[in-house]
């Protein structure tokens, strides 16, 4: 399925969801959809939506997908938000990650083919501070597994320790949507080890 415009719906009666009043002081209910005005649809294209609103066509995704496949990457940047709110990334992952974890970002996870399984705890031992809120490698402890498929959908939030690992041979390609969450506390490495 392509996905080119958003498509916005107006309707010309709203009387459709709500109750109508006689001028008797009662209420009846709206008609039937079977009766009501037909609604009418006005594709847009997201160059007219105002400027609040992300959009990645699909052509960009088409594009990113054959550049990492020919490129043998593990994915890419599809969008950053003009607001720094949110990233949009594809991923194609044929080998696990290390443990990773972010401060101040949830990652929303979108599987569009093969599968893979999300491995998440409460902390990790040896992780190395990249910058601050960004930790790295280590060992995730007590964790707890995911496994997710084509059409699935996972929210990791921000300060869960977690890892991607592919299942079986075909490579687990996944939308990475990254919400910034600028509230929560930032961890910073330790004094020592700065």
């Amino acid at each position: 399925m392509r996905y080119d415009r958003v498509i916005i719906v107006v309707t010309s009666a709203l009387a459709a969801s709500r109750v109508t009043a006689q001028t008797t002081g009662t209420f009846k209910p709206a008609p039937p959809s079977s009766q009501r005005a037909a609604t009418a649809v006005r594709p847009v294209r997201a160059e007219a939506l105002p400027s609040k609103v992300d959009y990645v066509p699909q052509g960009r995704y088409d594009e990113l997908r054959n550049y990492v496949v020919r490129s043998h990457t593990m994915g890419g940047t599809l969008f950053n938000s003009p607001d720094g709110q949110t990233n949009y990334m594809m991923v194609l992952r044929s080998a696990a990650s290390e443990p990773e974890e972010h401060s101040r970002w949830d990652d929303l996870i979108i599987v569009r083919a093969g599968s893979g399984t999300i491995e998440v705890g409460p902390k990790t031992t040896g992780a190395r501070f990249l910058s601050a809120g960004e930790l790295r490698g280590g060992t995730i402890k007590s964790p707890s597994r995911l496994e997710l498929r084509p059409g699935d959908i996972a929210r990791i939030p921000a300060g869960i320790p977690h890892a991607f690992t592919p299942n079986g041979s075909e490579p687990w390609e996944f939308w990475l949507v990254k919400i910034r969450r600028p509230n929560k506390p930032l961890k910073r490495p330790p004094p020592d080890a700065r």
